[in-house]
């Protein structure tokens, strides 16, 4: 199984402030602009289909994408959802590339910070032009079945998961969080964010909480990956979270801000 590095972040905040310092000391134009891109990049098609994908900043000012779709690496320039991305080419989610991106100082900076400059590599590298709108798609209500229950695999708990001791799989067996297999997610003080993110995840499509839940709760979930399962082989994950957990996903008409690739085209050479 490949393993995912910093994907799964929240979006990026306001940058306002900077434009507000650009406007208040036009004088200090230049270097703004100079900190919003990498000094240094390198791009290279990556083919080999045993090396580990990590998207992830290390120390020296530096990011790296390792085997990894380009539409990943779009998704995380821009903070999104997969379901938030659309009409990108069928290379960008088959073709994976390694990319090493050099600020250019000695330091270690966040991905979520490097978002600008990323967006930037993007711009320059790949062509990468975009627009923002919303469309309406399918999505889906999170609604409790009875307003006095939950159901049999979902319960609340009062946990502090502040201490390493809560948090760390190797000092306990149970951490905070959530854990998940092909079909099953199990987990310890979950919040209502963390279980919307993992249906989000899992059914493509923007998930609303409409169940006034409020802390934490232990759940286990099991369902079927194969939406056909025959009877026997397993449930479908909207017959789970019914029975499981005492919730429903009511279908919805949406329209969801979503980011549309109006242009895109393999790398440049280095």
């Amino acid at each position: 199984m490949l393993m995912h590095v910093a994907l799964g972040l929240a979006v990026l905040g306001s940058l306002v402030p900077w434009q507000r310092a650009a406007a208040q000391a036009p004088q200090r134009q230049e270097s703004t602009e100079k900190a919003l891109k990498f000094e240094v990049v390198s791009v290279r098609p990556n083919r080999d289909t045993t090396t580990v994908s990590m998207i992830n900043s290390l120390p020296g000012g530096r990011f790296i994408v390792q085997n990894f779709p380009l539409r990943d690496v779009i998704l995380t320039a821009y903070g999104l959802r997969e379901y938030q991305l659309v009409d990108d080419p069928a290379w960008a989610r088959s073709e994976r590339y390694d990319i090493t991106a050099l600020t250019g100082r000695d330091e270690l900076v966040s991905v979520l910070l490097l978002r600008p400059l990323i967006q930037t590599l993007l711009a320059e590298r790949f062509q990468l032009q975009i627009v923002r709108e919303p469309r309406v798609m399918q999505t889906y209500a999170l609604t409790r079945v009875r307003p006095d229950a939950l159901g049999p695999a979902m319960r609340p708990v009062t946990i502090d998961c502040t201490s390493p001791e809560r948090r760390d799989p190797a000092l306990n067996r149970n951490p905070c969080g959530t854990r998940r297999s092909s079909g099953t997610v199990t987990g310890t003080a979950v919040l209502m964010p963390q279980l919307i993110s993992l249906l989000d995840g899992h059914l493509g499509t923007l998930v609303t909480d409409e169940t006034g839940l409020q802390g934490q709760f232990d759940l286990t979930l099991k369902w079927s990956p194969d939406a056909a399962a025959a009877p026997g082989d397993g449930v479908p994950i909207f017959t789970a979270v019914h029975e499981q957990l005492g919730l429903k996903l009511e279908p919805r008409r949406t329209a969801v801000d979503v980011v549309v690739v109006k242009r895109l085209e393999r790398p440049t050479e280095n």
